[in-house]
């Protein structure tokens, strides 16, 4: 696979936030600092349960009029929901929007373009979406820019003309270390378990959740963490890894949270105790046929 992917982003959709009250509404609700936002600056945000565990995860891409959030789109009814639960007086606008053709850009596990920047080519919206590390070499932006100006109809092609499969895309995604909201990330789980500080200011007024997650960065850290692992060798009972116990010196301390083969053996993702990542103690996943041993991609 090329290094340079264009990726059709056709699972996301938005949700168009107006009114004079949206920058002051969204402040107090959200993880994230809203205020003295350019037009066509890009922000990760998420709601957070007063628990601190996630609501949903998105992002807010601020215009000269309105703030559209943009969400996968089997979360729209449950953020206008969470929306709607803490709207009272303000004047406020929330409604689903006719959605712009959203892409990315990637180079292998690096998201492209500057981190805060919104570009519109060929009718395609170009935002920063995941919390990669993002690489701003000009002369590669120019260039990936260039391809996606010459590609009609589907772009979801990489440099080259490579079609992005979904399991290319996954495996970008554990290479990278970026767990899926709610595919392993789950409502269960705490934001700072997943590697989600981006999506949360803490030099900001209070919000659903806040006081867990600075009670968290204060005192201590997570019990469990979400990582992307490996296996390496032949996987025999592959299905049977799914939702599978991982050990540490015989004492289970995680969960298999997706799993995919490669020609090596395996990648996915799991929860993990802390506590055995920080001793880095051997860590193996259990199936019916045997052990495997897991290597971390990602603490």
């Amino acid at each position: 696979m090329s290094a340079l992917s264009i990726i059709a982003r056709t699972d996301l959709s938005c949700l168009r936030i107006g009114g004079r009250d949206r920058q002051d509404f969204l402040n107090r609700l959200c993880s994230q600092k809203i205020v003295s936002n350019q037009n066509g600056d890009v922000l990760p945000a998420a709601f957070l349960n007063a628990n601190g565990t996630v609501v949903a995860l998105f992002h807010l891409w601020f215009r000269q009029t309105d703030i559209i959030l943009i969400c996968k789109k089997s979360l729209e009814d449950r953020i206008l929901k969470f929306i709607n639960d803490f709207h009272f007086g303000e004047d406020l606008i929330c409604e689903k929007w006719a959605e712009p053709k959203i892409a990315e850009l990637r180079q292998n596990q690096f998201a492209f373009g500057a981190l805060k920047s919104a570009q519109i080519i060929n009718g395609y919206t170009i935002l920063p979406l995941e919390s990669w590390k993002v690489i701003s070499n000009q002369d590669e932006i120019r260039r990936a820019y260039a391809v996606l100006e010459s590609v009609s109809g589907d772009i979801a092609k990489t440099f080259g003309g490579e079609i992005l499969t979904s399991s290319q895309d996954y495996e970008q995604r554990v290479r990278a270390g970026v767990p899926s909201f709610p595919e392993e990330i789950k409502e269960s789980n705490i934001i700072l378990e997943g590697p989600f500080e981006s999506y949360v200011h803490r030099n900001k007024g209070c919000y659903p959740g806040q006081e867990v997650v600075e009670r968290i960065y204060t005192y201590g850290n997570v019990a469990k963490k979400i990582i992307s692992f490996e296996l390496k060798g032949k996987i025999g009972s592959f299905q049977t890894l799914t939702n599978g116990e991982i050990q540490a010196e015989g004492v289970a301390v995680g969960t298999i949270l997706s799993i995919a083969k490669t020609r090596e053996g395996a990648i996915g993702f799991a929860s993990i105790k802390r506590l055995p990542l920080e001793k880095k103690q051997r860590l193996e996943a259990l199936d019916s046929t045997g052990s495997y041993v897991i290597f971390s991609l990602s603490t």
